[in-house]
């Protein structure tokens, strides 16, 4: 498991994840915004746009079909969910 912050600048809000490091981003993804619907009570968060990640430390968006450790993410990394 890898623990990484989230920053959604669509609620201006950061959470903190303990990601499954081999599952795919594009399913991670899809469990964090579920998560973020929830926490601020509100449905179709990213419903104009396919939402994508963005590692503030590498400075590049993630790709989507790989997981998090063949994207170079580790522990303590601050992710974007735009």
């Amino acid at each position: 498991m890898i623990h990484v912050d989230v920053v959604v600048p669509d609620v201006d809000e950061t959470y903190e994840f303990c990601c499954d490091e081999t599952m795919s981003v594009s399913v991670l993804i899809r469990q964090m915004q579920i998560c973020v619907e929830k926490a601020e009570d509100i449905r179709n968060l990213f419903f104009t746009e396919t939402p994508w990640l963005f590692c503030k430390e590498r400075e590049t968006d993630l790709n989507p079909e790989g997981s998090l450790l063949e994207n170079g993410v580790t522990n303590g990394m601050t992710l974007l969910l735009l």
